[in-house]
């Protein structure tokens, strides 16, 4: 059942009934504005009769413009449980992902030449069969993001490349990460050849936690 709610607006409805499971409601919506614009999908059990309980999945995907050079982005799944997928034989969220993310970006660029980031980034992650257990990937809480790019500098090309993540996993050895590339280049442009010049030094640093809470065994697992 399609609703055209507006120009800008409109909304799909799959109502759905399984002689087994009961009765189940999927969503589709859609919404664009001049400062934002976003789709949310939705399936919802409210009474699975064989588990005897209420079951669901969403997607949620949002991208706004704060103003003021701010920007925000979300992109939020979650299911209810392990098994959604092959009890449910979904038709509006069609996937076998084990890895749902949960993601939330923050933007900033002040000026032209420079663009900056900060990301929190979790996931669910499912476990439908016990015998072949999935491995839950790290968690950047945060990362840290920063890019620059200034031209014609006394006649240099000037740019940076910063990154600071925060690995984080119960599961396995947490750290840090801090990466930082400043690039200096001499653009040399003439009718029959272009050559670019350029210098730059990449830094690295690493810092491990909880170390200890893990055999020597383990420590190969660390944030790459």
């Amino acid at each position: 059942y399609y609703w055209s709610i507006a120009p800008d607006y409109d909304a799909t409805f799959y109502p759905r009934y399984m002689a087994k499971r009961g009765f189940q409601l999927g969503i589709e919506a859609q919404y664009l504005e001049h400062n934002f614009r976003g789709l949310t999908r939705a399936e919802y059990v409210p009474n699975d009769e064989i588990e005897n309980r209420q079951r669901y999945a969403f997607q949620i995907q949002h991208q706004h413009n704060l103003g003021r050079g701010f920007s925000a982005y979300m992109n939020w799944q979650r299911v209810s449980d392990a098994h959604y997928w092959e009890d449910m034989s979904s038709r509006l969220l069609q996937t076998s992902q084990v890895q749902l993310p949960q993601q939330l970006v923050l933007g900033y660029s002040p000026f032209s030449w420079l663009q900056t980031s900060t990301q929190v980034l979790r996931y669910q992650t499912l476990q439908p069969d016990p015998a072949n257990p999935v491995a839950r990937p790290y968690f950047l809480e945060p990362q840290i993001n920063i890019v620059g790019y200034k031209p014609n500098i006394l006649k240099t090309d000037l740019s940076v490349i910063g990154q600071y993540s925060r690995f984080t996993n119960p599961e396995k050895v947490e750290g840090d990460r801090f990466v930082l590339y400043p690039q200096v280049s001499l653009p040399i442009v003439h009718p029959a050849f272009q050559i670019t010049p350029k210098v730059g030094l990449h830094m690295t640093q690493y810092a491990l936690s909880n170390v200890d809470k893990f055999a020597s065994s383990n420590m190969t697992a660390a944030p790459q």
